[in-house]
């Protein structure tokens, strides 16, 4: 009885092919094309066997570049962005393992946890446009639960900002 192929196994196949070709080339190099050119010849079976397991990875890599997306490129929105005036904003957080919370339905206690959970010691300035928003926004939270799209719109409508 044959074993059934991990996604480990495909990994070191991809990983010895990928040597393989860059000792063949002679300069170190080896283009995506050619490694799964090979990997896909060498490794049909294996990937027909993990197709399903392949496909599910393929799938949450794109979820995770369109929640990652920020402002109007997010999805060619025909209406206002509604973190226009801070720019780099996702439109999606992941909030747990597996789970997505558009960052309009965070509350501020929520995206505060977020920006803890991403800011790094050494990468203070990526989330400077969340983290200023989020100090923007405090003084406008009436509720706990408030989601940082009620608390902009309640300081759009107070005159302090406009949609972009």
């Amino acid at each position: 009885m044959a074993v059934k192929p991990t996604l480990s196994d495909l990994r070191n196949g991809i990983e010895e092919v990928c040597r393989d070709i860059m000792r063949e080339a002679g300069n170190g190099e080896a283009s995506n094309e050619v490694v799964l050119e090979r990997v896909r010849r060498d490794f049909s079976d294996e990937i027909a066997k993990l197709s399903s397991q392949l496909e599910n990875i393929a799938l949450v890599k794109l979820l995770n570049e369109v929640s990652n997306r920020k402002g109007r490129i997010a999805s060619g929105r025909a209406f206002p962005d509604l973190f226009g005036d801070y720019g780099n904003i996702p439109t999606q957080v992941t909030i747990s393992r597996r789970i997505k919370k558009s960052t309009a339905e965070l509350t501020i206690a929520e995206a505060s946890l977020w920006l803890e959970a991403h800011t790094k010691q050494r990468d203070t300035a990526k989330h400077q446009a969340f983290r200023k928003m989020l100090e923007d926004l405090k003084s406008h939270q009436h509720f706990e639960d408030d989601t940082l799209a009620t608390i902009l719109e309640r300081r759009r409508v107070s005159g302090q900002m406009e949609l972009a």
